[in-house]
């Protein structure tokens, strides 16, 4: 791994990054060794940037992400479908491109200019022998486009500060199933959106207010199609209770509704929606129940209270506490059958019901010169569409999944200016809300430690040693796929439930060098 900055003229920076990794089979807790789960992977970053020209700025970046085997292959506990994984290799790709503008003269608060381009590829490229004979070659891929401009006016009157932002963007998504023995199919959905959105300080309040306009098109690969045009509007305010100078009292609150349409399936399901063996005749195919797709529609709800003051426990002290209670509905989710080897998409159609998260998140902090603590606590409750908790199987787990309350205890010591420990503690709640017949989740707990050295006592050379995992426990995390196996086999139990399991204890070790 390797990174190098640097200024050219003052003005021009350039920014290369790099890192390669590669793993043998992961060891769970305990010693337990993963079989299919070595891998290698790889980030390469380069970036300029050409700062304030004449009021003009501009970023361009190329980015290239891959991942060949590890925890991608491991998908499924090893012990249920070994024979498979070990020989379903697969290699993923991403890249992208980034072109960024922005156009700010100074003296001129109503031209504040700025335009995004991109685009950005990922694929997914299935390689090696097939356990039934034959080759499992295949490559798919998806493929976007797209970009944006917006405008912010800075104007004030009175008491009253606008930064009022009006802007358009747009973009394409292309599903693409380019396998060797099976024909070239693909699936395309554009986006175009028209957007104000007015953030306003009176004061002590601060509100914010919205509108968007989508316009959207989809074209399956059946030739299928749908469109439609939908509004979203959106508000939020932050009043401060109290600003003494020393504490902060502040309540808020938020709205906000955003849209999907017709949504593409996935790449690798594209021959779903033909015959096979030549996968060139369309099935008898039924876009919803009613002949009309309608587009997903996401509604956002959030409330709470944050407070920060001085002085709470010991003279130069710091102390803050967040709590923020959040409500999520997702109506007219889009449904797209085709789970399992055999599964086949003659249809697309809208849930009869609605999918919900509800929840909230308690976050708290105390800080001296010398410590700094922060606690997260979280607790959040999701049902599908058919009003079951959300799971790692079937079409659920494609949308979310349920986890048990989750608590986070982070600790700093700076020691002296060269030297600063640190501990983390995270616990997870066992997970008893889960589906009929799915098997409860398991809690947990895990301690990690960090130790930094800076030997000339400012960030120049920092020299950092971690332990993940501490005392080497054995446990899964509560989104990870579980299998209850059905018949006993050479490496699983009939009954028993299987899960992949995070990695055991792990030191890590990091060197950072700025010039």
């Amino acid at each position: 791994m390797g990174s190098a900055y640097g200024l050219v003229g003052g003005k021009v920076g350039l920014l290369a990054y790099t890192r390669h990794q590669l793993n043998d089979n992961v060891r769970a807790g305990g010693g337990e060794t993963l079989p299919s789960t070595e891998g290698t992977r790889g980030s390469h970053l380069f970036k300029i940037s050409v700062l304030e020209q004449d009021g003009h700025s501009l970023w361009a970046s190329a980015e290239r992400n891959t991942n060949e085997g590890g925890y991608l292959r491991a998908n499924m506990p090893w012990q249920t479908n070994n024979a498979t994984q070990a020989l379903d290799d697969q290699l993923t790709t991403r890249d992208t491109l980034s072109l960024r503008h922005r156009y700010r003269p100074k003296g001129n608060d109503l031209i504040d200019l700025q335009t995004t381009v991109y685009t950005n590829d990922s694929q997914i490229e299935l390689y090696g022998p097939n356990p039934t004979g034959g080759s499992r070659g295949g490559l798919w891929l998806t493929r976007s486009s797209g970009g944006d401009i917006r405008n912010t006016f800075n104007v004030s009157t009175g008491h009253w500060v606008h930064a009022l932002t009006v802007g358009l963007d747009h973009f394409k998504d292309n599903g693409i199933s380019d396998s060797p023995a099976d024909p070239r199919l693909s699936e395309t959905a554009t986006n175009t959106g028209l957007y104000l959105q007015d953030r306003i300080e009176i004061e002590n309040i601060r509100l914010s207010a919205g509108v968007r306009v989508d316009r959207y098109r989809t074209r399956y690969a059946n030739a299928y199609r749908t469109e439609g045009t939908e509004t979203s509007p959106n508000f939020s305010a932050e009043w401060d209770l109290l600003d003494s100078g020393s504490a902060d009292l502040t309540v808020f609150a938020g709205v906000g509704q955003s849209i999907r349409g017709g949504k593409l399936n996935q790449a690798g399901w594209l021959t779903k929606y033909f015959l096979p063996p030549s996968y060139t005749v369309a099935r008898p195919f039924t876009l919803s129940r009613n002949g009309i797709l309608n587009p997903e529609v996401g509604q956002q709800k959030q409330w709470g209270v944050k407070w920060h003051d001085h002085g709470v426990l010991t003279e130069g002290d710091h102390a803050g506490a967040e709590i923020a209670f959040f409500n999520t509905r997702i109506k007219d989710y889009q449904v797209v059958p085709g789970e399992g080897a055999g599964g086949v998409t003659d249809t697309i159609f809208n849930a009869p019901g609605n999918i919900t998260s509800r929840g909230f998140e308690i976050r708290s902090h105390w800080g001296t010169q010398q410590w700094l603590v922060n606690a997260t606590y979280s607790h959040s409750t999701v049902r599908n569409y058919d009003g079951q908790p959300m799971d790692t199987t079937g079409d659920s787990a494609r949308v979310g999944v349920s986890v048990g309350d989750r608590l986070v205890l982070d600790t700093r010591w700076k020691l002296s200016p060269q030297w600063q420990l640190g501990h983390t503690f995270t616990a997870v709640k066992q997970l008893k809300d889960v589906p009929a017949g799915r098997p409860e989740k398991p809690g947990y707990s895990v301690h990690g430690l960090q130790a930094v050295w800076l030997p000339q006592g400012n960030d120049s050379l920092t020299v950092t040693l971690g332990v993940d995992n501490l005392f080497d426990k054995f446990y899964a995390h509560h989104a990870t796929t579980r299998v209850t196996q059905a018949s006993t086999t050479a490496t699983a139990v009939k009954g028993r439930v299987y899960a992949t399991p995070e990695p055991g204890r792990r030191v890590k070790v990091a060197l950072d060098w700025r010039f």
